[in-house]
């Protein structure tokens, strides 16, 4: 039987979050959470989605999620500011704090 996948699990694939550490995370209480903390912190040597909204936004996009109203909502509110100030980095902990409150959204 094929392996079903979670939200959870397709947003860190989106994110670019190896395999071996989305299946240490399926024994965690809130995987969502394990994914989107591990992305945050930016270890640079495994990842190769850069921490930015705009990666967020393709992320929900994808045909593999299909999160167009949220991914909408997040370009519309904070993509244009990287447009302005060009695509930045996710560094403030309010930031971080808002990517993880809108994609917990996404199981609601």
């Amino acid at each position: 039987m094929g392996r079903v996948e979670t939200k959870w699990h397709k947003i860190g694939v989106q994110l670019g979050i190896p395999r071996n550490k989305l299946l240490e995370f399926e024994e965690e209480r809130d995987p969502l959470s394990a994914v989107v903390d591990y992305w945050l912190k930016g270890n640079v040597a495994e990842l190769v989605v850069p921490i930015s909204w705009k990666s967020i936004v393709t992320a929900l996009e994808s045909d593999y999620i299909g999160e167009l109203g949220l991914a909408g909502q997040i370009r519309k509110q904070y993509c244009q500011i990287e447009v302005e100030n060009g695509e930045q980095t996710i560094s403030s902990r309010l930031e971080k704090v808002v990517i993880k409150f809108l994609l917990v959204q996404i199981f609601l």
